[in-house]
């Protein structure tokens, strides 16, 4: 009976959960905008007006999925906190606010250089950046980013960004050298045993996630957060498929479903999980104590797999059914 009663309460917050976003007004998606990406590029450029820091404080754009667009937002985001950083040596950082860590972390980069009053892009995973407009204290820049580096999954911004220094140094940016090896994975960490299938089966919510994404050999940002308002979820299924499923939201309606973007597969040998790779690899149950679970994995952000992500989550059990989610 409690069972059941959890299982009510939890589709009721989820279901919810679309409608209360929807009614907070410009800071969230807006089904009834129709962004239009500026095209041009300013000319007035020097290096002595775009190096600093700069603040976003407005953001327009559209979230495209195989050519179709699913989303688009036209709000005020001076609240995140987040900031671009442009360099004199021609580095720019996309730099996201932890409010765990109290610092930012470099969650987008680029190269650019200025010639003849135009900015020119290159690099990093910041794609066709153009900087629209440029004066003492304002500026309008276009940006793509690759959901995972997919070509078809992508997310078009136009942010409008205020000058805050032309200093370069003002902001704490995390420096994930300073971290100890293991803190975010280990990979000889052992898998947990005496596992069988009925305690794996079943639709685990992810609550908490840490990890580090790795380009080129190098720890370039890590994470340690509650992912529980996410709804993401791992179902491990019978005939021993692991998938990762995200949550979306259908851009009309609203209902959110969820879809598979990650997945491995296992068998159970002498009450370890041995897992082979799939779209998700090296991936381990460490523990498994009554409802919950930590597994590790990484996952690979494009086709060269020069960039990595390392995960280490946590997970919850939902239900033991693993048709409880709606997907598509």
């Amino acid at each position: 009976m409690m069972k059941k009663f959890h299982l009510l309460l939890l589709l009721a917050a989820m279901f919810s959960l679309p409608v209360t976003l929807t009614s907070c007004g410009d800071d969230d998606d807006d089904d009834n905008v129709s962004i239009t990406i500026p095209t041009g590029t300013a000319t007035n450029l020097t290096m002595e007006r775009v190096v600093g820091t700069w603040k976003r404080i407005h953001s327009r754009g559209k979230e495209i999925k195989n050519g179709r667009v699913t989303k688009q937002w036209d709000k005020n985001v001076e609240r995140d906190q987040d900031h671009f950083v442009f360099y004199a040596d021609g580095r720019c950082l996309l730099l996201d606010y932890e409010d765990d860590q109290r610092l930012w972390e470099v969650e987008e980069r680029a190269s650019f250089s200025i010639q003849n009053g135009c900015a020119t892009f290159q690099g990093g995973t910041l794609r066709d950046v153009r900087i629209v407009s440029c004066t003492d204290y304002e500026m309008v820049i276009v940006y793509t980013i690759y959901d995972d580096g997919d070509p078809n999954d992508v997310e078009q911004y136009v942010d409008t960004l205020s000058l805050s220094s032309h200093r370069t140094d003002l902001l704490g940016i995390y420096d994930p050298s300073t971290e100890r090896p293991g803190d975010y994975w280990d990979e000889n960490a052992p898998s947990a045993t005496g596992l069988t299938m009925r305690d794996i089966k079943g639709t685990w919510l992810i609550t908490h996630s840490k990890g580090q994404i790795v380009e080129g050999g190098k720890i370039t940002s890590t994470w340690n957060r509650d992912v529980t308002s996410k709804q993401n979820h791992f179902v491990f299924y019978n005939d021993g498929r692991a998938v990762f499923m995200e949550i979306k939201g259908d851009y009309k309606d609203q209902t959110p479903y969820w879809t598979a973007n990650g997945s491995a597969m296992f068998t159970l040998k002498d009450g370890q999980a041995i897992f082979s790779d799939g779209t998700l690899c090296a991936m381990k149950i460490l523990s498994l104590k009554g409802n919950e679970m930590t597994v590790h994995y990484l996952r690979y952000q494009d086709k060269t797999f020069s960039v990595m992500e390392r995960h280490t989550e946590t997970l919850k059990l939902t239900t033991d059914n693993t048709d409880f989610l709606i997907t598509k």
